[in-house]
């Protein structure tokens, strides 16, 4: 759903109220001038003008609230400039279709709103100075998203699925359903810090070395991991629980994997220290059942359905459109 924050609010009305430097976020080239105001365009939707202004504010806004100190990536920045042009597009063709279907703004929910405004400001100097201009753009802007709310809800609405419809799903989609092989691994970690000297390395590997003669000779692995091991898996003899494949260095899988169940590996350097490893268990991968995940396939069909819905509402709605965006390489990549 379309969430807007106090946060993105505030920024909103600032930039409305005290205009952007241009030269400071310099986004857009090859604009032309509105005919009735003489503004530059950013780009016209239909019968609607998008002014290079308020492409610049909706611009620096993303790059405060995505950017650490509001600086992009090297490299990012057409990529953002990209998804700003279309989010205010696609925002156009949707409050003209809430025009169009006549779709009324809830009053009760917008006059709750300001008064949490008014509440969360009272003691800003700012606030209170430019109170009615900003109450003026907050008020439209709530409108607006409450709008986009209440279509982007009916598109999204889905009715119940047939059970030819869920099965359909479930074969197409039979990788979400399938739990990956696992084994039960156990371990007896003997920690080394990375920086120790190798004296500490060798220290260690002579232990587990040794760790390996008791437990073949008959001691409890699970009391020698108890005692000794410095992994937390410790407080339970040293049983890691079921673990699938990439959840564990590739040196410790490599050598887990040529384990027969309860053999012991030799010691294995690893980053935190020298490790012993036993394989307990192996359970090969399994797909769940029809029946055992109907309940979790009804809300993966219910939730790809409606997302589906509502990008091909959107996509819908831009090919039917009149859009011209006036910058003729931000308009060759978002067309």
């Amino acid at each position: 759903m379309i969430n807007i924050t106090l946060r993105y609010f505030t920024i909103l009305l600032l930039l409305s109220v005290f205009s952007v430097n241009a030269e400071t976020v310099k986004v857009s080239s090859d604009v032309k001038a509105d005919k009735e105001t003489a503004k530059p365009v950013f780009a016209r939707v239909g019968d609607i003008i998008i002014s290079e202004q308020e492409f610049n504010n909706a611009f620096y806004q993303h790059l405060q609230s995505r950017f650490y100190h509001g600086k992009p990536p090297e490299g990012q920045i057409e990529e953002v400039r990209q998804q700003v042009a279309k989010s205010m597009i696609t925002r156009t063709l949707l409050l003209n279709e809430a025009s169009r279907k006549k779709v009324e703004c809830d009053q009760q929910v917008i006059r709750e709103t300001l008064l949490q405004y008014d509440e969360r400001y009272k003691s800003s100097s700012q606030w209170k100075e430019n109170r009615d201009t900003m109450i003026t753009v907050l008020q439209e802007r709530l409108c607006e998203n409450d709008q986009l709310k209440q279509i982007e809800t009916s598109i999204r609405r889905v009715s119940s699925p047939t059970q030819a419809q869920l099965r359909s799903y479930y074969q197409s989609n039979i990788d979400k359903f399938t739990e990956p092989a696992r084994q039960r691994i156990s371990i007896i970690l003997l920690g080394v810090a990375p920086s120790a000297q190798k004296s500490s390395w060798d220290a260690a590997m002579a232990e587990a070395k040794s760790i390996k003669v008791e437990i073949a000779q008959g001691a409890e692995f699970s009391e020698i991991a108890s005692l000794r091991s410095s992994e937390s898996s410790a407080q339970n003899g040293g049983d890691m629980g079921y673990l699938h494949k990439g959840m564990l260095s590739p040196a410790a899988e490599d050598a887990i994997d040529k384990l027969s169940i309860k053999e012991l590996s030799d010691p294995i350097r690893l980053l935190e220290g020298v490790a012993l490893f036993r394989v307990e268990e192996r359970l090969p991968e399994r797909t769940r059942s029809y029946d055992d995940v109907k309940q979790r396939l009804q809300e993966l069909w219910a939730r790809d359905t409606s997302n589906k819905a509502w990008e091909n509402y959107k996509n819908t709605l831009w090919s039917k459109a009149s859009i011209e965006v006036y910058n003729p390489e931000l308009s060759a990549r978002i067309n």
